[in-house]
């Protein structure tokens, strides 16, 4: 599980990209946890940036 949020989403972004590098074709499968760190507009914009990466999205933003 990477560890993501509480910094610029590009940040995010590009070490998701870089982790996946890594894995990809290994049969693992890639976990983030922004832990509430982005904003609802943040997740929405990690997730369609990466929307070529299969990966599971765990606590992106606080809900109210």
């Amino acid at each position: 599980q990477l560890k993501v949020g509480g910094r610029a989403p590009e940040v995010d972004v590009a070490a998701i990209r870089k982790v996946w590098e890594a894995i990809k074709g290994s049969g693992m499968r890639l976990a983030i946890d922004a832990n509430r760190g982005w904003t609802t507009r943040d997740a929405i914009g990690v997730s369609q940036a990466c929307a070529d990466i299969p990966l599971v999205m765990e606590q992106p933003c606080a809900s109210n």
